[in-house]
């Protein structure tokens, strides 16, 4: 995937503003645009979607965008939006890129930073385990009720 912002270390205050520029002009509402485009069912549209927020997630001003739309930050940390292999990786990357940021931790605030930064150490295909116990009275008592109906 190309990458059509610079990395953090080759941003420039001129450079930033006017990709900031560019991206504003690209509709009414750029980003609830985009956002709405993530949440389409087709797998090579959220893809296409999620680098476009990986390339936001290089710039601060992107942070600040994502930061203050209703939703994204539950949206990032929610695991279950993505069904396939693709989609969870490009969502990974938007994760990774935020986990690795220098300016993320002003932008977010560091309790986010750090569910991010928690998920991006489990990977994009990380699954919460549920273990469950069962006592020897519990099993016979709930096979017996069954059993009797």
């Amino acid at each position: 995937m190309h990458n059509y912002f610079k990395q953090i270390s080759e941003q420039t205050d001129e450079l930033l503003k006017l990709t900031e520029k560019w991206f504003s002009l690209l509709s009414k509402n750029s980003f609830e645009t985009l956002m709405s485009l993530v949440r389409q069912p087709f797998t090579d549209l959220r893809c296409s979607s999620h680098c476009v927020l990986q390339s936001l997630a290089l710039q601060p001003w992107g942070q600040n965008l994502m930061n203050n739309y209703p939703g994204f930050n539950e949206f990032l940390l929610d695991r279950t939006t993505e069904k396939t292999k693709e989609t969870k990786e490009s969502k990974f990357a938007i994760i990774k890129t935020i986990a690795e940021s220098p300016t993320a931790v002003d932008i977010f605030g560091q309790p986010y930073i750090v569910q991010v930064k928690a998920l991006a150490l489990q990977g994009p295909f990380f699954v919460q385990t549920q273990s469950e116990v069962a006592f020897e009275g519990e099993w016979t008592d709930t096979f017996i009720s069954v059993y009797a109906l």
